[in-house]
């Protein structure tokens, strides 16, 4: 049977931004999405709180985000954090820009960040969540090239199995602290777990350019993506 389908969307939003000149400050926001077609839809996109402290931002919610070392309007964004996906609910702390070490002529500096989500319960594996960190380091200070490097690690970890053979898996803070390291799981964990890393590790490397010449201004970067202990 022949079926029309149409898919209208509109998106209605507000957000209150940091002011640029003070130590201290919040900001919130919500965006609301509403699908007209087949299958009727409204969620929110986004729906958060953010507090900032002179260099560092503790954020709770859902929010887009990008981190400042790929260009979205080129294509979806970061290798690995898609700008195409629906945020996921989160807690996490981060520097909001690069802060300078005061080394050489502060031609060093770094930005990092350490977050917690949760994953939907529209997947194999119920009440999963997630763990990412990451940190940069930017030689070149005032020079008109900059060099960054970073390094993004990602993990699904705890959750309950729709395997009944695995059930649920361990959740506690011992085990968190090898999903941070990617250190192999315990006797509770799945066997491979137990041979190579607790988890679901994913995670890449990121190396971009800046060159500032005041009238031209180009921007050169390369990302590259590790799965698992081993490429880590």
């Amino acid at each position: 049977l022949e079926r029309d389908y149409f898919n209208v969307y509109s998106a209605i939003g507000y957000h209150k931004k940091f002011s640029k000149d003070k130590n201290f400050d919040i900001a919130y926001g919500a965006k609301l999405i509403n699908r007209f077609s087949n299958d009727y839809h409204i969620y929110p996109e986004e729906l958060y709180g953010r507090i900032k402290y002179r260099l560092f931002i503790f954020q709770a919610g859902r929010l887009c985000k990008g981190f400042n070392n790929e260009d979205n309007k080129l294509s979806s964004g970061n290798l690995l954090w898609s700008g195409n996906a629906i945020p996921l609910p989160e807690i996490s702390i981060f520097t909001s820009d690069y802060f300078k070490l005061p080394l050489r002529n502060n031609m060093f500096s770094i930005k990092g960040g350490l977050q917690h989500g949760w994953f939907d319960n529209n997947q194999f594996i119920k009440k999963t969540r997630l763990h990412h960190k990451f940190l940069y380091l930017k030689i070149g200070g005032e020079y008109p090239v900059n060099l960054a490097f970073g390094i993004h690690h990602y993990a699904q970890w705890a959750g309950i199995s729709s395997d009944t053979l695995i059930g649920k898996l361990p959740d506690n803070l011992k085990k968190y602290m090898k999903i941070v390291f990617a250190a192999p799981g315990g006797k509770q964990s799945p066997k491979l777990e137990q041979l190579n890393a607790a988890g679901n590790h994913l995670g890449n490397y990121d190396l971009k350019i800046n060159v500032d010449l005041k009238s031209v201004k180009m921007d050169y970067y390369w990302q590259s993506i590790f799965e698992d202990k081993s490429g880590l």
